[in-house]
């Protein structure tokens, strides 16, 4: 009888805390869901118009100067998918005016692509000035961003041809910037 009752006992015990992990249960439920990154490239420009001119030489007789400016920059936000980098190219809206060239140099933050140096500016072609961004944020403020060293130059004609092909006046032109 004994048996019978220990028995019984480990029954009722064997119910009721199975009853116990069933009430539990009930206030335990689940929801599956999915976490999604987008593909971002975000760019802006940072500064103001510039205006670069070719001007005369320091001493008669020698080529004409060209000029510089480094006060603009690009920043940039960029994820993209595994494996894969993003790159800046840049083009001209128009020719640039006969006899001239102009270049870009592209210095970006550390850990945030390499930049190429004296890249001639062409219309219509882009041509790559930021390569192997990985996804990063250049930052927001005025401080930050890859900076844009541009400069115009005078075709060298070398000692032997003294005709320069520049004609006086100016052209506005845009650089188009494309992050991809």
């Amino acid at each position: 009888m004994k048996r019978f009752f220990n028995l019984i006992l480990v029954a009722v015990l064997i119910l009721g805390f199975s009853g116990m992990a069933q009430a539990q249960s009930d206030d335990v439920d689940t929801q599956d869901m999915t976490l999604a990154i987008n593909e971002i490239q975000v760019m802006e420009i940072v500064g103001s118009a510039i205006t670069l001119t070719i001007t005369a030489p320091a001493v008669a007789g020698d080529h004409p100067q060209g000029d510089s400016d480094n006060s603009t920059k690009v920043q940039y936000t960029s994820v993209t998918p595994t494996l894969t980098t993003a790159s800046i190219t840049a083009s001209l809206s128009e020719p640039e005016p006969s006899g001239m060239y102009l270049r870009l140099t592209t210095t970006p933050p550390a850990s945030c692509g390499t930049g190429m140096s004296n890249r001639d500016l062409t219309f219509p072609s882009a041509v790559t000035v930021i390569h192997s961004i990985p996804d990063c944020k250049t930052g927001s403020d005025l401080e930050h961003g890859a900076i844009l060293s541009y400069s115009l130059h005078v075709n060298d004609v070398g000692p032997s041809n003294r005709s320069l092909s520049l004609d006086a006046g100016s052209t506005a032109m845009t650089v188009t910037f494309t992050l991809l």
